[in-house]
């Protein structure tokens, strides 16, 4: 209705105005300007009753307003809220991007480190074998190490596999035990001299017989 009257309206100001112009230019008399002028203005009135007539908004109609009003504040919070949350992703998935751009430069610095330990490790091994090969006694020396290496991890299984060998343990455990004062009397021509008396010593201690 009210689109009705909005018409009508400008309808009637766009007669007024071009039956103006006409009656100017004796398209229309001023007779049949004023008849039809006189009716449009009675029907314009008429509509305007009309709209003075209309009943007031009731408290439906303003509860209805607010709901509608509530309804787009809340579309509006909820688009709000959506932007914020796509915002927040955003910003956690540039924190993890970041975090991982530097994890893999502290890898790359790791990698980097490790390759140049590497060809360190193969210049200094080629400078040794350099060394052995231009030395005949450092030669021996190294063969003898290595065999004596293999005895002694053939004695060590042997040890090992021994029925005895937690009473050896202890043994060796209170020979280590004893002050070295008590044997520097005596004169040991060798490492090996020394190791073997003192074992020795701890077994005869052990096993009650005085040396």
């Amino acid at each position: 209705m009210r689109k009705i009257i909005v018409i009508f309206l400008i309808c009637s100001i766009g007669y007024f105005l071009i039956g103006w112009y006409g009656q100017s230019e004796s398209w229309l008399t001023m007779e049949q300007y004023l008849t039809y002028g006189g009716i449009i203005g009675g029907l314009a009135s008429i509509f305007g009753l009309f709209g003075f007539l209309r009943p007031p908004m009731s408290r439906n109609d303003i509860q209805n307003i607010e709901i509608e009003s509530l309804k787009k504040v809340v579309e509006a919070s909820e688009e709000i809220k959506r932007l914020e949350d796509a915002q927040s992703h955003q910003i956690t998935k540039i924190d993890e991007l970041e975090k991982q751009r530097k994890e893999m430069e502290f890898l790359v610095r790791k990698a980097s480190m490790s390759l140049f330990l590497q060809e360190q490790r193969k210049y200094l091994s080629k400078q040794v074998l350099s060394y052995i090969d231009s030395s005949d006694e450092l030669r021996d020396q190294l063969e003898s190490l290595t065999e004596i290496d293999e005895k002694l991890e053939t004695l060590e299984e042997e040890i090992e596999q021994d029925a005895n060998v937690e009473q050896l343990k202890q043994v060796i455990k209170q020979a280590s035990a004893t002050s070295f004062s008590d044997y520097s009397s005596k004169n040991f021509k060798s490492p090996l001299t020394k190791s073997m008396f003192l074992v020795m010593k701890a077994l005869d201690e052990a096993l009650g017989v005085k040396i």
